[in-house]
Order: structure tokens, then sequence, then C-alpha cells
């Protein structure tokens, strides 16, 4: 999964209003270079080439079941003829293949030093538990329910996953997305149910990341504004997973810098938890060394139709136009 490396130092004593304003003005403006240093192919930003399927051609299963097979491993990953990567590398021919062998991904130094070739026995262990397999490992929580790994094996490996396989899961690994309740930043109620009738893209982080979420948020921005009248056709939400620091009026301020339709939701602890299960979300505290907590969490925007089902990701640093392109066809679906 994508996660936070770089804690954020500790915040968690209360901040007065106009010096967060300061420092998301700081971390907004960071992330903006980011984003112009990616718009001009900076050498020091990876971009994976395209890799080619190893063999014979997959035998991709019908995009139903890819959803539901694939869809935790999508939040980083790609797969199929020509998939690039996203915050991961791409999956394309991975069994028979060396681990850490995609040409200029920084791997973690566990990974490239495990001297793995992966076979579907070493691949399954893996993602049951990454880190039993590599310690050191960037990896440390694929996300994936134990029943659905055999079937996502086999998805990778280039087989087709059969109709049998997919409804014999149970319908909770399948779904992406479910019933919620939060609080927006005026204090109204907000459930599953207000999302209905328009597609959502919704990002889950929290205000006092340093890079991830100021980044997504800002290249969120400009793809509203890029998109120009069909924005006002999808709800965009930031899902907080720091509750206890992140107040309505806390995420209020903090989305002052974005896009004004970009909605801020929080809830209690279990509100929270609950929501990011329903979404597959990996979250976790990560304390700092003068007693502050960073938090690492996955980074992907979920794109749910207009019906309320799942519908794709945006990953994090992925191309603009990409990205854009993935918002059009939504809105265009639903219209």
């Amino acid at each position: 999964m994508a996660d936070d490396k770089h804690p954020a130092g500790d915040r968690s004593r209360t901040i007065d209003r106009p010096v967060l304003s300061a420092l998301t003005a700081v971390l907004v403006l960071i992330a903006a270079v980011g984003v112009l240093w990616r718009a001009a192919g900076s050498p020091t930003l990876w971009r994976s080439p395209a890799v080619p399927v190893a063999g014979a051609a997959l035998h991709l299963p019908p995009p139903e079941t890819f959803a539901a097979v694939f869809a935790p491993c999508a939040h980083c990953h790609e797969i199929g003829p020509g998939a690039q990567a996203s915050t991961g590398p791409p999956l394309t021919g991975l069994i028979g293949r060396k681990a850490a062998s995609t040409p200029g991904y920084p791997y973690s130094a566990a990974l490239r030093e495990a001297g793995i070739v992966w076979d579907r026995p070493t691949l399954a262990r893996f993602i049951a538990n990454p880190q039993a397999v590599v310690p050191g490992a960037r990896m440390n929580f694929a996300g994936v329910p134990p029943e659905q790994i055999d079937a996502l094996v086999a998805y990778i490996a280039g087989a087709a996953v059969d109709d049998a396989t997919v409804k014999s899961l149970p319908a909770s690994t399948l779904a992406i997305g479910g019933p919620f309740t939060l609080m927006d930043t005026h204090g109204a109620v907000v459930t599953q149910r207000d999302l209905i009738g328009k597609p959502s893209a919704i990002f889950f982080g929290y205000t006092h990341c340093p890079d991830v979420c100021p980044t997504t948020l800002l290249d969120l921005t400009e793809l509203m504004k890029a998109m120009g009248a069909d924005a006002d056709k999808l709800n965009v939400a930031f899902v907080t997973i720091d509750p206890g620091r992140d107040t309505t009026a806390q995420l209020a301020d903090y989305l002052a810098s974005f896009d004004p339709r970009i909605r801020g939701l929080t809830g209690t602890e279990g509100e929270i938890a609950a929501v990011a299960a329903a979404y597959h979300v990996y979250y976790r505290r990560v304390p700092n060394p003068d007693g502050g907590y960073a938090m690492d969490h996955t980074a992907s925007v979920f794109l749910i139709d207009a019906k309320g089902q799942f519908a794709g990701t945006l990953s994090f640093e992925e191309d603009a136009k990409t990205s854009l392109a993935k918002l059009e066809r939504l809105v265009k679906a639903a219209s």
C-alpha cells in the first residue's frame, strides 16, 4: 500500500488558527512546486516504463471480476499490456520474474537483497504477510482478505478467474465502499446516501500530512478547474483518518486552501474505522521520537459511480491527463 513515510512532527498541541493557516499555506506551496516539478518531467521523480506481458497474453477476466479481485492492489498497482506504474510498480508478468526488477523503481533495500523469484506460493505468502516474507519491505500490509488471495494470485499470474470463484467470495470482500455516517465541516450529518445520484471522488488523509494530502488535494483542485462546469456534477470528499485532531473547524481551515467544492468529513474513531474498512483503506498512527505522531495511509482517490458502485481509483502522482480522463468518463457515465 502507499503511505506517508515522513513524520509530521508533534502537532497534537493546540495551534492558533492564523498559525494553522500559515502552515497550511506553506504545505500547499510545497505541493504546488511538486506538481509543477512533476509536470516538467523531473528526472528525480520516478516514472515507470511500460512493462510488456511476459510470455503468453493475459486472459483477463470480465471487468466486474477485475474490480472484485484486484481492487485492493489497484490502489497502488496496475496490470495488463502497457501497464504503467501508479504508486507501486506494475504487476504485469510478475510470476517468474526476480523481485525488485522493474527498471528505475526505488525498491526497498530489503526487497532488492531478498533474492526472490516470484512464484505463486511465494506471492501468496507475501500478500498475506509481506513482513514475514521480506522483513523490512516497504509494504507492510496488503489489505487483501485471506479468502481472496488465491483468486488474486491467479489473476496476477495471468490466469482467468472464473465466475464460480468470484461468487464463492464473501460479499464483503467484493465491495469497495459501503454505509457510513460522518459529519461535514458545517456540522451536518453525511451518509453514503447523500452521495447517490452523482459520481464521487473520495480521498482519505489528514490535515497534518506533510506531503501526500496537500499534493493530492491540490491535484484535485486543478482537475476540477480543468473539468469546468462538469466538476459541479461530481462529489469530492476528503475524509480524515485522524479524527482526534481533525475537528470540523480544523478541516474547514485546512480545506480553505483548495477548491471550495471539496467537502471535509470527520467522525468518531469508530465511524472513521468503519468507513475506512468499507473502502479497504489502510491507516495507522506512527509515533514520532518527540512524542507527536504522523499517520501512514492509503494514498489513492476512490472513484464511485452515481449508483454508489466502485469505479476505479486515481493514483498518487498519476499523470494529470490520465486522471482527468477518468473523471470525465465517470461524469459522462452518469449523464
